[in-house]
């Protein structure tokens, strides 16, 4: 098999692995934060509402992604930047990162493991906390 073809079906794997991540349930990306910066860059991010578990623990776990506008454009352009799982503590309003993938320049994923799996302290006014209020609005329905 060919270097090309194998990067293929890693990038292949991950998309299938990721959209299946959730018991089968459907991948749909809500828009969460748009930031447009000055010199015309922009960067959206959404999380997946089909990815929305609760944990044994109570917390609140889903994907999110972000679509970057100066990722240079090809054939893979409507794959994200990155897809993180994030995990954030609607009682102690914490947040901790389980998976990370990144888009490399030729379009295949690296997955970034996390040695430190301890929640975060979660910035005001940030995009976690944006998705706190998601994520936990969804927890008391």
């Amino acid at each position: 098999m060919s270097k090309k073809t194998g990067s293929l079906l890693r990038v292949i794997g991950l998309v299938v692995l990721f959209i299946c991540e959730g018991c089968g349930a459907k991948t749909n990306w809500q828009l969460l934060n748009v930031y447009d910066y000055r010199d015309g860059w922009s960067v959206k991010q959404y999380y997946d509402s089909g990815s929305i578990l609760k944990t044994n623990e109570g917390n609140m776990s889903v994907w999110i992604r972000q679509d970057d506008d100066k990722v240079v454009k090809d054939p893979l352009e409507d794959l994200p930047s990155f897809i993180k799982r994030v995990e954030i503590s609607c009682s102690s309003r914490d947040v901790r990162y389980l998976r990370t993938l990144t888009r490399l320049k030729d379009g295949d994923y690296e997955e970034k493991g996390r040695k430190d799996l301890d929640l975060q302290y979660m910035v005001p006014a940030s995009s976690k906390e944006a998705l706190h209020k998601v994520l936990c609005a969804e927890s008391n329905k």
